[in-house]
């Protein structure tokens, strides 16, 4: 996302300290353009060959629980999830007269 022409809109992206997800804060980019930043990072990951950037002892204190293959899985996965993924997507649920989502 930082090497892209986009990339002055890219505040942060990383993983949660709770190493269950990613976190990808930006400032103004359009919704659309957050998706196919996304879809492109994830077609990137999927389809990436040779060594996995800053996986040493020295630059990641996590460095062996890297593993490409299983990356490129889950990279694939979430190609499928988003390859139709609209900017309504995007948005929580409000609450509808009656009715609360849960």
């Amino acid at each position: 996302m930082r090497n892209t022409d986009l990339s002055d809109h890219i505040v942060y992206f990383g993983p949660m300290g709770c190493r269950t997800g990613c976190i990808f804060l930006t400032r103004g980019l359009s919704d659309q353009d957050a998706i196919v930043l996304t879809q492109q990072a994830f077609d990137f990951i999927r389809n990436y060959e040779g060594d996995i950037p800053g996986v040493s002892e020295k630059e990641c204190g996590n460095y062996r629980d890297h593993s490409l293959e299983e990356a490129k899985k889950d990279a694939e996965d979430m190609c499928e999830v988003l390859k139709d993924w609209k900017e309504d997507q995007l948005k929580y649920p409000e609450k509808q007269s009656g009715f609360e989502y849960l």
